[in-house]
């Protein structure tokens, strides 16, 4: 995979996990989930956008590439979602001569 391939593959993912956050903030809390035997409805919880918005979390958290771009751009939470692995890298010294994503000094 090219750097450029990388990179888009990286904001597609950041953007999806801000499309599941959006989702998770708009979406009911209770889902219709049938009737009992007295014809009352029965509420469900509907947990289904919080899970993908974790997994969405997960995905971002995983991918090197999209953890630089945030500690770029100094993003350490989506949806208030406090992102572990870019505090981590923003805690962490950072030494461009020998980190390969900065490339060689052409200079």
């Amino acid at each position: 995979m090219t750097n450029d391939d990388q990179r888009k593959e990286a904001f597609r993912l950041i953007r999806e996990a801000e499309e599941a956050g959006d989702r998770m903030k708009t979406a009911p809390l209770y889902i219709h989930g049938g009737y009992d035997e007295e014809g009352d409805p029965i509420p469900e919880e509907n947990i289904g956008p919080w899970d993908a918005f974790e997994e969405a979390i997960r995905r971002v958290e995983e991918n090197e590439t999209a953890v630089r771009i945030l500690m770029a751009q100094g993003r350490t939470e989506i949806h208030s979602r406090r992102l572990l692995k870019v505090l981590e890298g923003l805690r962490a010294p950072f030494h461009p001569e020998t980190d390969p994503a900065c490339g060689p000094d052409t200079d």
